[in-house]
This record gives structure tokens, sequence and C-alpha cells, in this order.
């Protein structure tokens, strides 16, 4: 992220900015940098203000929570934000932050606890 503003992508490889190819939904990787910290504080925030999973009404666990935003790149402003459990992400939200991937213009980025936290199976 770019100083407060979520979803900013960078290229932990080069620590420079990367545009989202284009049908493809942004993965926010954990590193050992700054990068890292930054998106599991960014997601532990989410979590700590929504509480329950929007889609199934569970009690959220950071390590087990994807966040999932659309930015309209033009303006690079949050177009919209929602947080889940990781069963509802793969069981439904999936399937519509690819399809908002396709809209022009908007860049859709998802912060997986699993990734951040270092439980991905």
């Amino acid at each position: 992220p770019r100083g407060s503003q979520p979803g900013h992508r960078t290229n932990p490889e080069k620590g420079d900015s990367m545009s989202a190819p284009s049908n493809t939904p942004v993965i926010v990787q954990a590193d050992s940098g700054m990068d890292a910290a930054v998106n599991r504080e960014f997601l532990r925030y989410l979590v700590s203000k929504q509480i329950t999973c929007a889609e199934t009404g569970r009690v959220l666990d950071v390590r087990d929570a994807v966040a999932v935003e659309v930015t309209h790149t033009p303006t690079d402003r949050c177009a919209a934000l929602q947080v889940t459990t990781a069963d509802a992400y793969d069981r439904v939200v999936a399937d519509r932050a690819a399809s908002s991937a396709e809209l022009e213009d908007y860049t859709v980025t998802v912060y997986d606890g699993r990734i951040l936290f270092g439980r991905r199976s």
C-alpha cells in the first residue's frame, strides 16, 4: 500500500509499482518487507471494524479472513470493499472478484489472511 491508501500494488522483488494484468484480480502476497506488515494490519483493521462475515454472518478471524477491494483505477479511490471468511471467499466471492476485474478502469485487490498470516494450505 502507498502510505495509508490500501490497494497500491508493488513488486516485492523490485520494490516498484506495477499495474494489474487485465481480467486478473491482484493477490496481495506476504513478504518480509514493510508492505506485508502494512497489509496484515490493514486486514486486521477491516476485520475489527466488520466483526462478522458479509456472506455467512460468522465471526471473522483475521488469519482466515479475506478482504476484496475494488478500486477505480483512474482516481485511485475505493469503489467497493467486502470482508468475508476464507470459505465464503472460495465459494462465492472469488467469482465476483474475477468478474469485477473484467470491468474497465477498475482494479481488484485481494487481501487473503491465509497468505498474510501464513496459514495457506
